[in-house]
């Protein structure tokens, strides 16, 4: 009888069938790079080194520069840029529904609070990287107004942030970097 109850729970867990975590869409391995347009700005995020099981990143979006790390702690992906603690990219469970609260994003110029909420785990996202298949569409609300989605694609992370029916930012080109400490 017990193990029919065990059984019965991880069904209705939140990794049940479609469900997701972090790690699916956490592609950080030294050399990593990614390439995106955001308007006529240019964005380019990359890993310089992996150190103590947390990735180096620098990020930079026009004139604008910043360093800090990623991590993935119990399932969940976080960042720690400079100047800000440290906050949830993606929650450690990830399927349709699942919500969490922190800063607002990059693209939102990381002021205001907002609340993410995942949306679609099979989203098709085009832009100038290529077709990417079965990506995480996450909702970005802020009390200030406006409406972000961001796309996660497996192995490869943010491809696309969408305002309305516009891209705010679009993968140009990524670079999966060197694998290391069996990854």
């Amino acid at each position: 009888m017990l193990p029919l109850l065990a059984l019965a729970l991880l069904a209705g867990s939140p990794l049940s069938e479609g469900a997701r975590s972090a790690g699916d869409y956490y592609a950080a391995r030294s050399g990593s790079a990614w390439n995106y347009l955001a308007g006529k700005d240019k964005v380019s995020v990359k890993v310089s080194a992996i150190e103590n099981w947390q990735a180096r990143v620098q990020v930079s979006w026009g004139k604008r520069s910043t360093g800090g790390n990623w991590r993935v702690k119990e399932g969940a992906w976080l960042e720690r840029l400079s100047g800000v603690g440290e906050v949830v990219l993606l929650p450690a469970s990830i399927h349709v529904g699942s919500q969490w609260s922190g800063p607002s994003s990059l693209e939102r110029n990381g002021k205001d609070p907002s609340v993410f909420e995942v949306v679609a785990t099979d989203a098709t996202v085009e832009v100038p990287a290529g077709t990417f298949e079965k990506c995480l569409a996450v909702l970005e609300t802020s009390p200030s107004g406006g409406v972000l989605t961001h796309f996660w694609a497996p192995g490869v992370g943010k491809v696309a942030v969408k305002s309305n029916d516009e891209f705010v930012l679009k993968l140009v080109s990524f670079a999966s970097g060197r694998r290391a400490n069996g990854d």
